[in-house]
């Protein structure tokens, strides 16, 4: 039985790695920094996509190790949230990229977490910069990097990496601005940890971080070839209709911006890909597929399983139903297990649980201030995230 593990601890995945042969190179590419390409005589593949790893959890981490491609020639997004600890990004972003032709990878909001107990103490826009920078190292592409245009099955099409985080415009019930929003997720007990970890220097606050990468954004979307359509990659969903679904509508502003909301039509999406709900599944806006393909967290997974399969395909799109459904031997072991009881009926993808009802209501504690208890949840194995706040009196 796997022991507890301390988050920020180095993992070593050594012994994961296996011996291959392959007849890729190493080769520069003219439209983007320098990554494997398939070999010419390799069949064409296909594009796959995952997201919301959180390998600090060892049962994630085991089912991140173990993604393996069906071709050489396949193609793989990464969504974001891989690891909130630059090590272990690093590690398994090298490991995948040793196997895939080609690793697209889009930041989430845990990566750019400045986590206390990550060596790597960076805030804001210079984490997310050295995190390009392990990429440009590993030959993963990334938001900074020229768009790769896929000519495999399906295509050709621009493959579009965005980085463009959130504004707080997914307003929840009953608010009509952020103000109101936040007031209403804080009386409710339900508040992202971004509030607390999530840093936007040098920019004045996420909203201003979210506005300049949308613009940025904006104008190397407007300069692509339009011969071609695009695969819209975001860590966040581009449009507020996934979020209805949540159990808790206020953790919506923490999940996109409406500016994005009509960029599948401006930008001629074939599909969409993202993640951050940990609520896995397609569904279609204006004709265009929407795919959510995130892992989540084990005991999430372990509720609703892998119904749309490890390891989405995006394209071709006549095969998008076509969904893996190849579970490791990790996988299915923890699956047919009894899962053991939580505490917590649900989840949030960034690490936040409904206070404590008792000291929720701020009416009932004269004078109550919000402490953030930035505090790990030990019998959830490696709590990548911190997970809850509460209400206590002054």
């Amino acid at each position: 039985m796997r022991g507890r593990e301390e988050v920020g601890a180095s993992i070593d995945f050594a012994p994961l790695r296996r011996e291959r042969t392959s007849s890729r190179a190493e080769t520069p590419s003219s439209d983007c920094y320098p990554v494997r390409v398939a070999a010419p005589q390799a069949p064409v593949g296909n594009l796959l996509a995952i997201s919301d790893l959180h390998i600090s959890y060892a049962e994630n981490r085991d089912i991140a190790a173990e993604l393996e491609p069906e071709s050489e020639s396949d193609w793989l997004i990464i969504a974001g949230d891989v690891s909130e600890i630059v090590e272990d990004f690093e590690q398994i972003l090298r490991l995948l990229a040793e196997r895939f032709a080609k690793v697209i990878w889009v930041p989430g909001n845990h990566e750019l977490w400045t986590h206390p107990q990550d060596a790597v103490q960076l805030r804001g826009e210079h984490r997310y910069r050295e995190l390009v920078g392990i990429c440009r190292r590993l030959g993963v592409l990334t938001p900074e990097d020229p768009y790769p245009l896929w000519t495999g099955e399906g295509g050709p099409a621009w493959i579009v990496p965005m980085f463009v985080g959130y504004d707080y415009s997914f307003y929840p019930p009953g608010a009509r601005n952020k103000t109101e929003g936040l007031e209403i997720a804080y009386a409710s007990g339900v508040v992202c940890s971004d509030e607390f970890l999530l840093h936007p220097d040098p920019h004045p606050s996420r909203e201003d971080w979210c506005s300049a990468r949308i613009a940025e954004t904006e104008r190397r979307l407007s300069e692509l070839d339009d011969a071609y359509p695009t695969v819209l990659i975001n860590h966040y969903p581009l449009v507020r209709e996934p979020t209805d679904v949540l159990r808790y509508p206020e953790f919506a502003q923490w999940c996109g911006t409406q500016r994005t909301a009509d960029w599948h039509r401006r930008f001629r999406a074939s599909c969409v890909v993202y993640g951050h709900l940990h609520i896995p599944r397609i569904t279609h806006h204006d004709g265009v597929p929407f795919h959510e393909v995130s892992l989540g967290y084990p005991r999430e997974w372990r509720k609703h399983g892998h119904r749309h399969g490890l390891l989405r395909t995006v394209l071709p799109s006549g095969t998008t139903a076509r969904l893996r459904r190849r579970r490791t031997a990790a996988t299915t072991a923890l699956a047919a297990g009894s899962a053991r009881a939580l505490r917590l009926t649900h989840h949030h993808p960034c690490g936040v649980a409904p206070a404590e009802s008792a000291l929720a209501d701020r009416n009932a504690h004269s004078g109550a201030v919000l402490h953030a208890l930035l505090h790990l949840r030990r019998d959830e194995s490696p709590a990548a995230s911190f997970t809850s706040f509460r209400w206590l009196p002054s």
